[in-house]
């Protein structure tokens, strides 16, 4: 059967490769301005939509039970030009913590000063210490006999200023108290652990060196 022009002109429109040609170039483009609307919604969204920051509860394995626990206090995970950050809330209700990371994020969002550059007491890096030994199951019977002696010395120093002369001078003065160099040595050993500790949690910037053998 012989086609019609009307017929043939519609199979020549329809399959010309100008024409394929164009649809294509037009669906390309369509997909391309989704694209960049998508991206540029998610831009918008709010710090929290788009997943930085998070609040978690660490586990732990209880060293005498062996049983694997979660941490009564609530982590707070988020980064700061490309760094991640873990500290700890200290808030055991999860609305509470929350509070504490958007405080933190809305530092970070304003361009002020790294957080955890702030100036930190030996006080703090002592109860970070105290819930370390908490989580892990540890006894905290020698160590608070530790921060018992420590905390009235270094409690409201900044770490910063914590360096071997001041270290020195402490053990001069528990020497002179005749007290034992073991024990000035279990003391020196829980200053140090805090330290490292805050140097962790990026609170310390460096620890300086202790000599834990008293003489």
């Amino acid at each position: 059967m012989t086609k019609s022009k009307t017929e043939l002109g519609l199979t020549a429109s329809a399959g010309s490769p100008d024409k394929a040609g164009a649809t294509e170039c037009g669906r390309r483009k369509k997909e391309g301005a989704a694209e960049t609307q998508t991206q540029a919604e998610q831009a918008s969204k709010p710090r929290s939509a788009r997943g930085d920051g998070c609040l978690f509860r660490p586990k732990y394995r209880d060293r005498k039970t062996g049983e694997v626990r979660e941490s009564p206090h609530w982590w707070m995970k988020y980064s700061r030009n490309g760094q991640s950050f873990r500290e700890n809330t200290k808030k055991t209700v999860k609305t509470a913590a929350a509070r504490v990371l958007r405080a933190r994020l809305a530092e970070i969002d304003r361009g002020e000063a790294d957080p955890r550059a702030r100036e930190v007491d030996f006080s703090e890096l002592a109860e970070d210490l105290r819930t370390e030994y908490k989580s892990n199951g540890r006894r905290l019977d020698r160590l608070e006999t530790s921060l018992a002696r420590l905390l009235p010395v270094f409690g409201n120093v900044p770490v910063t200023r914590i360096g071997g002369d001041r270290i020195e001078n402490y053990k001069a003065k528990r020497k002179a108290e005749g007290v034992s160099n073991a024990t000035i040595d279990r003391e020196l050993t829980a200053l140090r652990r805090a330290l490292n500790l805050g140097k962790r949690h990026r609170k310390v910037a460096c620890v300086p060196p202790i000599d834990v053998k008293a003489k």
